[in-house]
């Protein structure tokens, strides 16, 4: 600082020497303004800030630290203060006050008669009318001669829903208390189309059956379908084979045991009281697995619209069962009792069996036209002609040692277990069977040979199923997993569609066309999951002249 000040600003004496004494009073405070700053920033008082901003030139005494500390904070000088306190809202007040409506008063009222409409016709006998009747009289009658001849709108039929190209899968149905521990045996729907009924079981028992079986039904018009519990859940003491509704009544099903028991089951009424009828155990009863059931109307009963039940066994009896209801309960009454043996088969074919053993049955099938024709599948491959003739099996159960065999006709065996075989519904002669060999044939009732032989080469085919709605269509579910569609309006070799039921390639048990619902096709597969199929419109919409095309295939092999 001293050498920064130029001569001129040198205070100086009027002798003309500098005033030394000034000067280092200068000096001396600019060192002690120095110091309280740095004292009073060690202190750390917002009093000895206050003080070092207010000091003069004027230098200080230099006091010691603690006193500087001891001079902020003297309770002498006045400083801020602080206070906690709290707000309080006051107190809401409610009341409860009791509202009541003014009373009210119903009035009825009634709409005045309408007088009844009579038609009455007018007489008009002008010439002008009659006229117009004698010209145009004609010229209506041929035309609607023609029309009611032609075959235009063969099969024609008003789908109200919209058109589809493709096959998808409309519901995935599953019940998680079973999965992966029974499988989807046998499957029906009833008869207005809306529910399906699910038997569980299993196929590959080695040794008597030890299971808890049961009775799902899904009812698929609900508007939100449960895809992992059934609606409705009947149970079972034995394995269940077999299931079948009633034709007329939607919420009567029948279903056939492992046991060999026959069960009648009521689904609308309460829980615990389902089972309406069964067959018990007798010695006139099956003692085998079920392996199908049918109901078959009774054509007998002419007072009435009956139906009753044919069964069919792998001991090789064919039994016919009638329902009888009474005001207290209801029974299940054998009425027809058929046996097939290896005898019987081995005589169909022109060969004499050296013993008349049992052959069982593992599938059936009634003709749309004769109610008392069916077709039987056998466990040795051979697929059989049989007819119902009660008559000779009610003397046979009056006291003939052996029940009467109701085979008729033997056709080309297959060369594995047959396992399905399916009536077609659109005419009285053409039937489809399939088997573990790899192969579904299509036969006429009236040659033994098949018409047509498919080969998919898809493994075991365990059901076969014609359409109820397309005479040329027919469905097959396989051993490796998948569902194929056959048209044989396209193609008699390769399938329309190949659906892949399960990406595990489990094996597909089961499938059934909805026969009021023809759209829709469901499959059952070993892991006991059920799905439901919505086809396109190609594949259930009847095309013109296709019933003919079926019947020149049935008479193509009897010329």
């Amino acid at each position: 600082r001293r050498s920064r000040l130029s001569n001129s600003q040198r205070v100086k004496p009027e002798n003309g020497k500098t005033d030394i004494s000034r000067w280092r009073r200068f000096s001396l405070g600019m060192r002690c303004r120095k110091r309280r700053t740095s004292r009073c920033l060690l202190a750390g008082s917002v009093r000895g800030l206050y003080e070092m901003c207010r000091c003069d030139v004027a230098p200080w005494p230099v006091q010691p630290p603690i006193q500087l500390l001891s001079h902020a904070i003297d309770p002498g000088r006045p400083c801020r203060t602080f206070d906690d306190g709290g707000t309080q809202t006051a107190p809401l007040l409610t009341e409860s006050v009791e509202v009541q409506a003014t009373s009210g008063r119903d009035v009825e009222v009634q709409t005045d008669p309408e007088p009844e409409l009579s038609l009455q016709f007018a007489h008009d006998e002008s010439p002008a009318l009659k006229a117009f009747l004698q010209h145009i009289e004609p010229v209506m009658t041929t035309a609607l001669t023609e029309g009611a001849t032609t075959s235009a709108f063969e099969g024609y039929e008003v789908f109200w829903e919209e058109t589809t190209d493709t096959v998808t899968c409309a519901h995935t149905l599953s019940h998680l208390a079973l999965q992966g521990e029974l499988q989807c045996t046998s499957m029906s729907w009833n008869c207005v189309g809306s529910v399906l009924a699910v038997a569980y079981g299993r196929c590959d028992h080695q040794d008597w059956c030890t299971h808890k079986s049961v009775l799902a039904t899904w009812n698929i018009d609900r508007r939100s379908v449960n895809s992992n519990k059934a609606d409705n859940i009947v149970e079972v003491p034995s394995c269940l084979m077999a299931v079948a509704f009633h034709p007329e009544l939607p919420s009567l099903v029948a279903g056939g045991a492992f046991n060999g028991e026959v069960l009648v089951f009521d689904l609308s009424a309460a829980e615990g009281h389902q089972l309406v009828a069964t067959s018990g155990f007798n010695e006139l009863s099956h003692t085998e697995p079920v392996t199908q059931i049918r109901w078959v109307l009774d054509e007998e009963r002419h007072q009435r619209r009956s139906f009753k039940l044919v069964t069919s066994c792998s001991d090789g009896k064919v039994l016919v069962w009638a329902i009888a209801k009474t005001k207290a309960s209801t029974s299940l009454d054998l009425v027809d009792r058929y046996n097939i043996s290896t005898r019987d088969v081995g005589r169909i074919g022109g060969k004499v069996a050296s013993s008349a053993g049992a052959t069982g049955v593992t599938a059936m099938s009634f003709s749309s036209q004769g109610k008392e024709v069916f077709v039987a599948g056998t466990e040795g491959g051979a697929v059989l002609k049989c007819t119902l003739r009660p008559a000779a099996a009610i003397a046979a159960m009056q006291g003939v040692p052996e029940p009467v065999s109701p085979v008729t006709l033997k056709y080309q065996p297959h060369h594995g277990p047959v396992y399905a075989v399916s009536c077609s519904p659109f005419h009285r002669n053409v039937f489809l069977s399939s088997s573990t060999d790899s192969s579904a044939c299509i036969f006429s009732l009236l040659h033994s040979k098949p018409l047509l032989t498919i080969e998919p080469a898809a493994g075991y085919l365990f059901d076969v199923q014609w359409s109820p709605s397309r005479p040329l269509v027919f469905a097959a579910a396989t051993g490796d997993g998948h569902l194929l569609l056959y048209d044989l309006l396209h193609s008699r070799v390769h399938a329309a569609v190949c659906l892949e039921v399960n990406s595990r390639h489990a094996p597909v048990f089961c499938c059934s066309f909805n026969k009021k619902r023809s759209q829709y096709i469901a499959t059952g597969d070993s892991t006991g999951v059920v799905k439901v199929w919505h086809l396109s419109n190609q594949l259930f919409s009847q095309v013109a002249r296709e019933e003919a095309l079926l019947d020149e295939l049935s008479g193509a092999a009897v010329d």
